[in-house]
């Protein structure tokens, strides 16, 4: 007797949202956001704006955060989306 067909998908939905949540909340607890108020920054300008020490960590939230939409990458330069600067 042969395994069912069976999708991890399910799973994954509830991985990828707690992990997407808690992105949201450091990147607001952090102050990302407020940082990128000011305009467009690198990671190393996006860490100095927020008082974080390292602009290697900066990044990687901030890779993640475009990866949910609410930022937008140009090249190294981080921005916010119009639904970050709104809401």
């Amino acid at each position: 007797m042969s395994a069912p067909n069976v999708s991890p998908g399910p799973v994954w939905d509830v991985i990828n949202g707690y992990a997407a949540y808690g992105a949201l909340c450091a990147a607001l607890e952090l102050g990302v956001f407020d940082a990128l108020v000011e305009g467009p920054a690198d990671a190393g300008e996006l860490a100095a704006r927020a008082g974080l020490p390292d602009p290697v960590q900066a990044a990687l939230l901030a890779d993640t955060l475009v990866s949910l939409g609410f930022l937008d990458a140009d090249g190294p330069r981080y921005r916010l989306t119009p639904a970050a600067q709104r809401f």
